[in-house]
């Protein structure tokens, strides 16, 4: 590791932490809200353990995720800013897109809506996170697995669809996907092998929702242009979209879309 990346900004995204509430937030920031009784947020700012998404670019970024031994022994300084606040507990409905690594910057919000929910402690009651995947890994399931394990979140609360397109090919190798493009893997959790349809989503989502709803997109070119046209659609409708401060770069030529 370089010794003068120490005086080098390196603008990472925090995607999980354990022992605390939303990392980085001042007992100002949280809000007088915060229910002692349920424990939501009570330890904000206080994480024991904090990890963050390296999106390799040239320079240091490149060298640290090329080098596995990069980290050991070392200290690291985390300091903020930690990114644009999203009081998104303050919607009565929230819908999180994603495309790509969007997911490590989408999973610090759903994790924080989801502990509000179990503990009655906000005023959104429904969730829902469409994430276009091109790859998992065991990390990533580990922390999705952490966030549904609590039998109180249904799908009527807590919907989650994982788009994971597939070519001409990889169809024809599985038949049984012709006809069947939705695989129900959890009471909450949806595979679907196509692309999403983001202003199919949005209408399902604003139709029978009478109060504020948020939008939230982290994903590439296409999808936000998507999100941003259903949103802009949505006349009549309280929506508000937050694009947040992580986007993936990358082209995706996928259109149409099923939803789910």
């Amino acid at each position: 590791m370089k010794s003068a990346s120490i005086f080098q900004r390196h603008p990472f995204v925090i995607t999980w932490w354990e022992g605390g509430g939303a990392v980085g937030e001042t007992d100002e920031a949280k809000g007088r809200e915060d229910n002692e009784s349920t424990g939501y947020r009570n330890n904000a700012g206080k994480a024991q353990v904090v990890y963050v998404m390296i999106d390799p670019q040239r320079g240091w970024t490149r060298n640290v995720t090329s080098n596995d031994s990069a980290f050991e022994n070392q200290v690291a300084w985390l300091d903020g800013p930690f990114g644009s606040p999203y009081r998104l507990e303050e919607y009565s409905t929230v819908v999180l897109f994603a495309s790509g690594n969007g997911i490590f910057a989408q999973l610090p919000l759903l994790k924080d809506l989801a502990s509000g929910l179990k503990a009655s402690a906000i005023r959104t009651r429904r969730v829902k996170l469409v994430w276009q995947a091109e790859s998992s890994n065991e990390q990533l399931q580990e922390w999705m697995h952490e966030i549904l394990r609590d039998e109180q979140l249904d799908n009527d609360v807590l919907d989650i669809c994982i788009h994971a397109p597939m070519s001409a090919e990889q169809l024809e190798a599985h038949q049984y996907l012709k006809n069947q493009k939705v695989y129900k893997k959890s009471r909450c959790v949806k595979i679907v092998y196509d692309v999403p349809d983001v202003e199919g989503y949005l209408q399902r989502e604003l139709k029978d929702s009478k109060e504020s709803t948020a939008v939230t997109v982290s994903g590439h070119g296409q999808l936000r242009h998507d999100v941003r046209r259903g949103v802009i659609q949505a006349e009549g409708h309280n929506v508000r979209l937050f694009e947040l401060d992580y986007q993936p770069v990358y082209k995706n030529k996928h259109r149409g879309g099923t939803v789910v």
